[in-house]
């Protein structure tokens, strides 16, 4: 319980609520205003979030944790997210990584099955290349059941063998490291093209800057323009 409420409740004054919280069974969370805990809740608390990891880790064994936010909503979701923080802080038995609570020890060991469901997964991706196949088709040929299947994409996806960018469309790693490479050499190409027109004389940016438009009078006295491109040796002018 926050002070503000405290002093709401008992009419008493801050310092005086300090005092006697000093010599009280409580815990005191440091935040802008303190935040009085009893300290048997806090202890049966932690008792709750070591219980609901550990049952969260036998019903999903291939996820690494449970979300924070969904550990939150189970057991303290009318508290402020600081009170779970803190108590997390002081639970030994789990281990906070990032978002994800775990029970400490836990590791995610694949059977023969899932080994084989994970490779066939990666190979399609990779085979594909930069025409990705949909995440369902995929997950439907590989092996094993679909939530089994789903946990072992999502493994690949937090080992950054795969790279998800949308709900449907994943890629395998080296097929976007074989695109950035080829982007590279062509900005490279691009670039060394520009040094190597300015130095002709040339001061566009871009290949339209080469265009040039002429006007000449043709022997019905009209005007005729032609245009061509100085850099594309085939392109032929155009007369109108």
């Amino acid at each position: 319980m926050g002070m503000a409420e405290l002093v709401a409740r008992t009419g008493m004054m801050e310092r005086d609520i300090a005092a006697a919280a000093r010599s009280a069974p409580l815990v005191v969370l440091p935040q802008q205003q303190p935040w009085y805990v009893e300290r048997s809740w806090c202890q049966a608390a932690r008792e709750r979030l070591v219980k609901t990891v550990r049952e969260f880790h036998q019903q999903s064994p291939l996820l690494p944790g449970i979300a924070k936010q969904d550990l939150r909503s189970r057991e303290l979701a009318d508290a402020p997210p600081f009170l779970l923080d803190a108590l997390l802080g002081d639970t030994k038995d789990l281990v906070v990584d990032g978002e994800t609570v775990r029970s400490r020890g836990h590791q995610v060991i694949l059977k023969a099955d899932e080994e084989q469901a994970r490779g066939a997964i990666e190979r399609a991706f990779e085979k594909a290349g930069l025409a990705t196949p949909a995440v369902a088709e995929v997950l439907a040929q590989s092996g094993v059941e679909p939530a089994r299947a789903r946990s072992l994409l999502q493994i690949l996806l937090r080992e950054h063998r795969l790279v998800r960018i949308s709900d449907d469309l994943v890629f395998h790693q080296s097929s976007l490291e074989r695109l950035r490479q080829m982007l590279t050499a062509r900005k490279s190409r691009d670039s060394r093209f520009r040094r190597s027109r300015i130095g002709q004389g040339f001061r566009g940016n871009t290949p339209f800057h080469c265009w040039s438009i002429s006007t000449a009078s043709t022997s019905r006295g009209a005007k005729a323009k032609s245009a061509w491109c100085s850099d594309v040796p085939w392109a032929a002018p155009i007369t109108s």
